[in-house]
């Protein structure tokens, strides 16, 4: 791999987050209370990638 895919590329890291949630909605299916599952949701909350539907929305002025 070249330098230019680095590990702390944030397209990259959208895109393995999005997989991860992904395999975890096909794993709460089978079994919703599964630990991996959990943790694996709660680090990608913790370091930001949690997703969600609104990002990249912004809020105008007039709506506050």
């Amino acid at each position: 791999m070249s330098g230019k895919n680095s590990s702390n590329d944030p397209a990259r890291a959208e895109d393995m987050a999005m997989l991860i949630r992904r395999l975890c909605r096909v794993v709460a299916r089978h079994d919703a209370n599964n630990l991996i599952r959990k943790l694996a949701l709660d680090y990608l909350h913790r370091k930001g990638l949690g997703g969600s539907p609104l990002k990249g929305i912004t809020q105008s002025k007039d709506s506050k």
